[in-house]
């Protein structure tokens, strides 16, 4: 078993982002489309996929973080692994009445270092959520440090610095992960996809980076609007570990692709009810996020009326 990451240039920071929060909601359905790790199919464990194997493996936390003890010198408690589901979506920089995005969709709480945030966010004037997204980075310990990196000088030391955040971004991976310019490589923004399976073949494997490469210009070109609370989605990646997921299990999706909300589309991008049991339709209800930056945890508090969308789960 093994990752196929495809990753993929960005204009600017705008579409990066955009490509991020888009493409975080399928990742799921695509980890169980391409489940290629026979090995554990039922006769290691009780799974089909790669990814928890992978999320495992990178899993360092120590007794206080994981809330097994109470807290004395961990910075907070962690939820997830080093690697695993995004955090947060980062929304756009300045957020509309009729956006895509609405704050609600971070429905999920995580520990982020109060110093780096504030230092982006009141020193730089870096916007809440991107900020939130860099800050989570620092709460863990990085994994490792090449020996030339460990020394700088003026000729290379923004050269260096770039390295170190690198290693940062390598240690702690998520499902879409996204990467800042590299003056030294001349690379914009980069958005890179990781749920896929490696096939076994070369042909299978260039059809599904075709495939995702096509999924993010039609993302692009049509502002798809695939976002879903991170509860439900992380809710999907359970799922898609399970044995036989693609074929078994029921996967949440947005009825409106098209909307900004639900509804807002008069219809045109609704997936229309289907009469069979295998798809179930509900409301989900979430309430208004808000940020404590103070105690460096950001999640879900009971404010304000709660906010209703709709979507389905589809075989």
């Amino acid at each position: 078993g093994g990752v196929l990451r495809v990753t993929l240039c960005a204009a600017d920071l705008d579409e990066a982002r955009l490509l991020h929060d888009q493409l975080a909601p399928i990742s799921a359905i695509m980890a169980a489309l391409t489940a290629a790790t026979p090995i554990v199919r039922g006769h290691l464990v009780n799974r089909d996929c790669y990814w928890d194997v992978q999320c495992g493996t990178v899993d360092d936390r120590s007794a206080q973080e994981r809330g097994i003890v109470p807290l004395t010198t961990a910075k907070g408690t962690l939820l997830k692994s080093r690697y695993g589901s995004i955090d947060t979506y980062l929304g756009p920089e300045k957020l509309t009445p009729d956006a895509a995005f609405h704050r609600q969709y971070n429905d999920c709480q995580f520990t982020y270092d109060c110093e780096s945030y504030w230092k982006m966010k009141g020193d730089v004037g870096i916007d809440h959520l991107l900020s939130l997204h860099v800050s989570r980075l620092f709460v863990r310990d990085i994994h490792y440090a090449s020996e030339h990196m460990l020394g700088s000088s003026e000729k290379n030391g923004t050269a260096n610095g770039q390295e170190h955040f690198k290693r940062f971004l390598g240690c702690s991976r998520q499902n879409v992960c996204l990467y800042p310019p590299n003056k030294r490589t001349g690379s914009g923004w980069e958005v890179e996809f990781m749920s896929l399976e490696t096939q076994l073949t070369d042909a299978e494997n260039a059809a599904l980076i075709t495939f995702i490469v096509l999924l993010s210009r039609v993302i692009i070109s049509y502002r798809l609007n695939l976002y879903l609370p991170i509860s439900l989605m992380d809710q999907n990646m359970a799922r898609s570990q399970k044995v036989n997921a693609a074929r078994e299990q029921l996967f949440y999706f947005r009825r409106d692709l098209f909307g900004g909300r639900d509804g807002k589309s008069n219809g045109s991008g609704r997936i229309s009810k289907r009469g069979n049991s295998a798809s179930t339709w509900h409301t989900v209800h979430h309430s208004h996020g808000t940020a404590g930056p103070e105690r460096g945890v950001f999640g879900l508090h009971n404010s304000g009326q709660p906010e209703s969308a709709e979507y389905v789960e589809l075989t």
